[in-house]
């Protein structure tokens, strides 16, 4: 987005705070998380500084360390609709990062087509040697791999083509798409309450 703004003669800058979120949006946000933990554990582990709030028990907001865009443009008296090339008057908040999605659930492969792990890791391991103390693994028969996946592949494929003639890999897979909102002018205001605003990466760009 700076880069975009930035060609099209838009002075733009970076901005770092602290947000605010509600943990049902969050949990959208990043993929359609079911498990309120495991949304703030996928943040954790990618090192994103967060925090979750708790009403009556209850995680139901979430406070994140992020970053977003600040554009110089051209905002009274037409909100942006109409930005004169090079000028300027308000510094307006913008995030391109942030996102609602519709989720689609694919075909549920593993009930409709049943594949009996266990087995096949006894079956590998029957004829494998293994040293757990020294932690490698000899003698695993490849052939029986090959011939299991390339059997179940079959399996499914079979089950979809007689099931679901027309699917897409969206249909299969299942799919996710962008919520979309079509304004004709700049809102000022980005879309989740900021706590915190620090400008130490938002010095203004020539």
């Amino acid at each position: 987005m700076i880069a975009l703004l930035r060609a099209s003669n838009i002075h733009a800058r970076y901005v770092y705070g602290t947000i605010e979120l509600p943990i049902e949006k969050v949990k959208n946000w990043l993929g359609g998380f079911t498990d309120s933990m495991e949304a703030l554990r996928l943040l954790a582990s990618a090192r994103i500084p967060v925090k979750g709030m708790t009403e009556g028990g209850e995680i139901k907001y979430v406070r994140i360390e992020h970053a977003w865009v600040e554009a110089w443009i051209d905002y009274i008296p037409s909100r942006g609709a109409r930005h004169r090339s090079g000028q300027g008057d308000t510094w307006i908040p913008l995030d391109a990062s942030f996102k609602q999605y519709n989720y689609t659930q694919g075909i549920d492969i593993q009930s409709e087509v049943p594949f009996d792990a266990q087995s096949f890791v006894d079956q590998i391991t029957s004829t494998a040697t293994i040293n757990e103390e020294e932690g490698y693994v000899t003698g695993v028969d490849s052939l029986f791999i090959q011939q299991i996946m390339q059997g179940y592949q079959t399996q499914v494929q079979n089950y979809i083509s007689q099931n679901y003639p027309n699917a897409t890999v969206e249909d299969v897979l299942g799919k996710k798409e962008i919520i979309k909102q079509e304004i004709s002018y700049l809102l000022g205001t980005l879309p989740y309450k900021t706590i915190a605003k620090r400008c130490n990466i938002c010095q203004y760009p020539r």
